[in-house]
């Protein structure tokens, strides 16, 4: 698909954008949507953007994104390859989709033709800062510990100038199948592991919570989401919140032009654009994995029980996405 095309799909979208932010509308409550927008919070609020961000979760019928000429799936791993394993066909409306570049190769070859993908670009001022904002999801399946520790160092190898770093770890809802006591464990090993690595750099660290976070003066600070594997959110809104604000980040995509720039702010926005992956995964892999009981514990209305899927494809999900892992170094 030529950028000329990919471009009309964009201003088609543009008169739909209005009928997106109303989303009461055309989206229904559910318990599902509501318990795992809250386990990601703050990562999974909303945002506006002419590329109607959602998460595949959110809706509960293909059929809704017809509304729309585009739709931008901020899924990570995990609930991507839930979304492609409930459609393992796209339906026949001319809705694109818009997934993270980075997760391309999970995209079965059905879905090719429909798929476009993104990057985020930053075209703000560069700026080298002495205090870095380091935001984290407590939980593992998003933090591995070894990978944080190595990733880490990395940064901090990176980023010579830096004095201070402040650490925000959003403490997770439990889900309800895992034990408070095991978020409180992964809360505390996070934490001890990223004061060794930072301590070991001769950098001042601190850990705030959310009022302080906001409270701290963006321009003045480099921001960066520790997302390795972007299991579960591949479009964080906090990459959105401080980028408008004026941070900047540790690293970040320019502008390559080899897509069609759609802003969200003065300083980011994304890059879209068309290819052709080789690395896909058939879609009957992704189908005989899928346990239909989880439906199932959907339709029966008890929160407790509500989850995007089983823990044996969470635990193929989370190999998934350690696999893309290895295939991006």
């Amino acid at each position: 698909m030529d950028l000329k095309k990919i471009d009309q799909i964009i201003k088609s979208n543009a008169e739909k954008v209005s009928l997106f932010s109303q989303r009461p509308l055309w989206l229904k409550d559910s318990l599902l949507r509501e318990k795992y927008l809250d386990f990601l919070e703050p990562h999974g609020d909303s945002y506006h953007s002419d590329l109607c961000p959602l998460f595949s979760f959110e809706i509960d019928n293909i059929g809704i994104i017809d509304y729309f000429s585009i739709v931008s799936m901020r899924d990570g791993v995990y609930p991507l390859l839930r979304f492609f394993s409930l459609n393992p066909l796209p339906n026949d409306s001319d809705c694109f989709i818009i997934v993270d570049d980075s997760l391309a190769p999970l995209v079965p070859v059905t879905w090719l033709d429909k798929t476009l993908y993104r990057r985020l670009v930053f075209k703000g001022e560069k700026k080298i800062c002495e205090n870095l904002m380091l935001c984290l999801h407590g939980d593992f399946f998003s933090t591995p510990l070894d990978l944080l520790e190595e990733e880490l160092e990395k940064m901090l190898l990176m980023a010579d100038r830096l004095k201070q770093v402040f650490g925000f770890l959003y403490f997770p809802v439990p889900l309800g199948e895992e034990r408070l006591a095991l978020y409180k464990s992964c809360s505390e090993k996070i934490t001890m592991l990223i004061a060794k690595v930072v301590r070991k750099f001769n950098i001042e660290f601190t850990m705030c919570d959310f009022s302080e976070l906001i409270g701290l003066q963006a321009s003045k600070i480099h921001y960066h989401f520790f997302n390795p594997l972007k299991f579960y959110v591949s479009d964080s809104y906090l990459d959105h919140y401080f980028f408008q604000k004026g941070a900047t980040p540790l690293s970040l995509h320019s502008l390559v032009g080899d897509g069609i720039y759609v802003p969200v702010s003065h300083q980011h926005g994304f890059e879209i654009y068309a290819k052709k992956n080789e690395m896909t995964l058939p879609p009957f892999e992704i189908n005989k994995i899928m346990n239909v009981q989880n439906l199932e514990q959907y339709k029966s209305g008890n929160f407790e029980d509500i989850f995007l899927t089983t823990e044996g494809f969470k635990d193929w999900a989370f190999d998934e996405a350690c696999r893309l892992k290895k295939l991006d170094c």
